[in-house]
């Protein structure tokens, strides 16, 4: 089902992207995570008996492509420390080609380093990210005072208080208060239970109980430091990269 702009101006849907267009609501059984020419995903706004409710954007086009906000854009990269334009891809070897030009590209400015692309990289400006000159998939988050490591896969954010994440670290109970591993215990015993089938239940094994621990508390070091927390985004990115 689709419902023109009209429901989602009464319902005070606003627009997540850097490019001008027209919003619209849909409800559908499909997913609604995919890209059709200038028609983008806007956001999902909740799931109920197997349908998604999502808003989407159906670009303005031009003859130069589709229309930037521009305000919003000098916005996005005086907050975040990034630079939009385009981007020149390389191989391996470090050759490229007139063909290989990536428009609306988000690169760090000094470093040039590849962030994304800004269909991709609107939850940045929404979280205040400032993005690492010397990493471009982990920066600090001015809103939430913690640093954050991502790929195209997955983020998560990380603090005092926090564990310094290694991706080689299995989880001991040792390294945990009672409260905290039984409360894991519990929860990985429940994932082994509502397993899809055996493949699925594979997975959930060979994972052990680092299964169901957040990102963020996983790591034998307590993070103490800013420095630590960076290292501990950084580490996740190249993770899930």
């Amino acid at each position: 089902m689709k419902i023109g702009p009209w429901f989602c101006s009464l319902f005070g849907i606003k627009k997540r992207s850097f490019y001008v267009g027209e919003l619209y609501f849909t409800i559908t059984k499909e997913s609604p995570y995919y890209r059709s020419g200038g028609d983008v995903l806007n956001n999902v706004h909740f799931e109920f008996l197997g349908l998604y409710f999502a808003s989407r954007l159906k670009k303005r086009e031009t003859k130069k492509g589709f229309r930037r906000d521009q305000k919003l854009i000098k916005v996005f990269e005086s907050t975040c420390g990034v630079k939009v334009g385009n981007y020149q891809v390389k191989d391996n070897s470090g050759n490229s080609y007139d063909d290989w030009t990536l428009p609306d590209a988000v690169t760090t400015p000094i470093s040039n380093r590849f962030v994304g692309t800004l269909d991709d990289c609107y939850w940045l400006l929404e979280q205040s990210v400032v993005v690492c000159s010397d990493f471009s998939s982990a920066g600090y988050s001015l809103k939430n005072n913690s640093w954050i490591g991502w790929s195209h896969r997955a983020k998560a954010s990380f603090k005092k208080g926090d564990r310094l994440f290694d991706q080689t670290y299995k989880p001991v109970e040792s390294d945990y208060t009672e409260e905290e591993w039984t409360k894991y215990s519990i929860a990985y015993q429940k994932s082994l239970d509502s397993a899809v089938d055996e493949l699925d239940r594979k997975w959930i094994i060979e994972d052990g109980i680092a299964h169901v621990i957040p990102f963020r508390q996983r790591g034998p070091k307590i993070i103490e430091t800013n420095q630590e927390a960076k290292q501990a985004a950084i580490n996740f990115s190249k993770y899930v990269s």
